[in-house]
């Protein structure tokens, strides 16, 4: 028999999208699921929406509750998992999965034990459903000091998560592996993921494929929007990490290497990530003007990084 998976839904004023992300998901051609969506203290009428599809089809399940910030509604998600549940997939309320997206993800996760999480492409939306094109998703290996884009199937190595890189809700979950990490982090009030995927990856292998099974709306209320909030999450959580003493030496090992990179690799990589090509692509797919100001801003970052990184090079980790 197939293994149950569970969609886990958070949503917060999401009238306009959420019938659209459930019906996502009543499409799948993997139907061995349920839909647990939890309605953050909606002001509009995300949770009646929600609650007409539940009606309907018992595979659903809605519940309400006050505002409470997305790391927490994440826990209330997971506290709704029910026993027999294998496998987990975060759907964002705005966002849509193809038909396959289930039945691809757990097949490659049946195969390959090792994984406590599978990544996967991710196609971008815009407010009307309409495809702007492929998201492109930066991980990297490192060749001889060098970072090399991943570009196979397969796993990542753990410093990608750390940095932040294509972590977002399009990958399938091992159950196991998130209880053994633990709870959401609430005191992130975003970079919840990637905490997330970052306490994975220290027990786990994290693998991606590159199909685009996921598609992912980018609209003027997205909360990944590049902004100083968010920076300020990112810089709360390498805090965070800077301080564990709980890890294990190769734990250490980990987060050690992936510090490093962070310091001498990541800004070179925003710089060419957020460059003149992309400040383009993101006024001809018409993203949100925030967006734009903040490629902008990334695209500043100084040609002396380059002679720091050059020098890391000869210098061990």
């Amino acid at each position: 028999m197939p293994k149950l998976v569970t969609v886990l839904t958070p949503a917060y004023n999401a009238a306009r999208y959420i019938g659209q992300a459930i019906e996502s998901v009543q499409a799948q051609t993997h139907t061995h699921w349920r839909m647990v969506v939890i309605d953050d203290g909606s002001s509009d009428n995300t949770a009646e929406i929600a609650r007409r599809y539940s009606a309907a089809d018992s595979r659903i399940e809605v519940y309400s509750q006050g505002n409470q910030g997305i790391s927490a509604t994440r826990n209330a998600s997971l506290h709704r998992v029910s026993a027999d549940s294998e496998y987990l997939f975060n759907l964002d309320a705005d966002d849509l999965l193809e038909p396959a997206a289930l039945a691809d993800l757990t097949v490659y996760l049946d195969a390959h034990p090792k994984a406590g999480v599978v990544f996967c492409g991710a196609t971008i939306i815009d407010g009307n459903g309409t495809r702007q094109g492929r998201r492109k998703t930066h991980r990297f290996a490192l060749r001889g000091g060098m970072p090399i884009p991943v570009l196979r199937d397969g796993p990542v190595p753990f410093f990608n998560f750390y940095c932040g890189y294509g972590v977002g809700p399009f990958a399938l979950l091992r159950r196991a592996a998130v209880e053994q990490a633990g709870e959401y982090n609430t005191r992130l009030f975003t970079c919840e993921d990637v905490d997330m995927f970052v306490r994975i990856g220290l027990q786990w292998e994290i693998h991606q494929i590159q199909r685009p099974l996921y598609l992912y709306r980018w609209h003027g209320a997205n909360t990944s929007l590049y902004s100083d909030k968010n920076q300020n999450a990112m810089d709360a959580f390498q805090a965070l990490w800077a301080a564990r003493n709980d890890l294990t030496p190769a734990q250490q090992k980990l987060v050690r290497e992936a510090r490093w990179f962070h310091r001498e690799w990541h800004p070179l990589i925003l710089r060419g990530k957020f460059g003149i090509a992309s400040i383009r692509d993101a006024m001809r797919e018409r993203r949100p003007w925030p967006f734009v100001q903040a490629t902008v801003r990334f695209s500043q970052v100084p040609l002396l990084m380059a002679g720091r990184s050059v020098r890391s090079l000869f210098r061990t980790t």
